[in-house]
């Protein structure tokens, strides 16, 4: 099948990639510059989204600070996060162990893990 802008090497690897198989396969071609294009788009896109925002422990609500003092008397904040989702991220140090916790501004923690 040769036609506008087809390359007659590339369709013969392809019906040879293809070959055998039944009508049921589908190839879909892109260029790629525009495959490249569209990833770009999608990384430049995405990537704001997930950023995360450093806070100062002074600058954490007052309900957060009370949850986490609740949950870990005897911890220290050593980092915090406001996550894009809606939720701050902690890292608490307890003794010899150190906790990653998600809380809500509200002061609900909704995740407790190991670090």
């Amino acid at each position: 099948m040769i036609g506008k802008g087809c390359d007659v090497t590339r369709d013969f690897r392809l019906r040879m990639l293809v070959r055998g198989t039944g009508p049921k396969v589908t190839l879909l071609l892109m260029k790629i510059p525009s495959s490249l294009a569209l990833l770009a788009t999608f990384i430049v896109t995405i990537a704001p989204c997930r950023a995360d925002k450093d806070v100062a422990v002074g600058q954490l609500p007052r309900p957060v600070l009370k949850a986490v003092e609740a949950r870990y008397p005897s911890g220290h904040i050593l980092k915090a996060e406001w996550d894009s989702e809606g939720y701050y991220e902690i890292k608490v140090q307890d003794g010899q162990t150190r906790h990653l916790l998600d809380v809500r501004p509200k002061g609900k923690i909704f995740k407790d893990e190991l670090d």
